[in-house]
């Protein structure tokens, strides 16, 4: 698209701009609606608080309302989406709140917001959004291996009650199919204050914490040379598939090669 002309279209819940300005740059705001931003040629710098998330195509940054940030764009390239989520659409998904953090680009979540600004008037338009926003969803519950969670250092730091009988409902019955929502009900909170409190105490989402706690499990299983198949259902998974993608995303293999490695490394000592 053309280099310094944007396109805005609005949509019910959702604003969407393409920006091809090069060298870009906005001082200090912040802005009612979740952001996400998806560069494509050319870096962009988000200044936060105590922190910078670089961002170049194959990443995309997102942040909560109202967070204070500096933009800047690359001086030679700078074509990038920039979506604005209303706070009605993203409650109506059932989105849980989450920290501004750094995300892996998604080719899905990028079609779709391409065929939004080329098509303003589709009659499609709101269950594109709505696909687009349970992806979004998934990106961000997705755990990352560059953010491992220590349980005994979250709760040596946790003084809610409430949080710390979640924290101990997640640490025993992790293996079961405990799930967010039932997790919620047994400590006493909504998801949403839930979510809340894991986020501004410890970082990380209940489904993070979830997901951490049976991954590591799983690797003493994988380690005592049970099964995969074995293994994911012992650490509460009832999926196969869903198992070995949790696994990934966490370790950055699959349980199969983990397990063949480490058994690699022990006959060689």
């Amino acid at each position: 698209m053309q280099i310094g002309k944007d396109i805005a279209v609005r949509f019910p819940g959702l604003f969407l701009v393409h920006h091809n300005v090069p060298g870009g740059s906005a001082p200090h705001h912040k802005h009612p609606e979740h952001h996400l931003i998806i560069p494509l040629q050319g870096e962009i710098n988000v200044e936060l608080e105590g922190k910078v998330l670089n961002c170049g195509p194959g990443r995309m940054a997102y942040l909560p309302p109202h967070t204070d940030h500096i933009f800047r764009s690359a001086p030679t390239k700078g074509e990038r989406l920039i979506c604005m989520i209303d706070e009605g659409c993203w409650n109506n998904a059932e989105m849980p709140p989450h920290l501004a953090t750094l995300l892996p680009a998604s080719q899905l979540c990028k079609e779709l917001l391409f065929f939004l600004l080329l098509n303003p008037k589709t009659k499609n338009a709101v269950p594109l959004i709505d696909a687009f926003v349970c992806t979004l969803a998934e990106i961000l519950e997705a755990p990352r291996v560059e953010s491992p969670f220590l349980m005994e250092h979250a709760e040596a730091g946790v003084t809610r009650p409430e949080l710390r009988k979640a924290l101990m409902i997640a640490r025993e019955g992790f293996a079961t199919d405990l799930s967010v929502s039932e997790l919620a009900r047994l400590s006493g909170l909504s998801v949403r204050n839930m979510s809340r409190l894991f986020l501004s105490e410890l970082g990380v989402t209940p489904k993070q914490l979830l997901t951490s706690l049976r991954i590591d499990k799983a690797k003493e299983f994988l380690l005592a040379e049970m099964t995969v198949t074995e293994t994911a259902y012992a650490v509460g998974y009832q999926s196969l598939s869903q198992f070995i993608q949790a696994f990934r995303q966490i370790t950055g293999q699959i349980p199969s090669e983990y397990q063949g490695k480490t058994q690699f490394g022990r006959k060689s000592e």
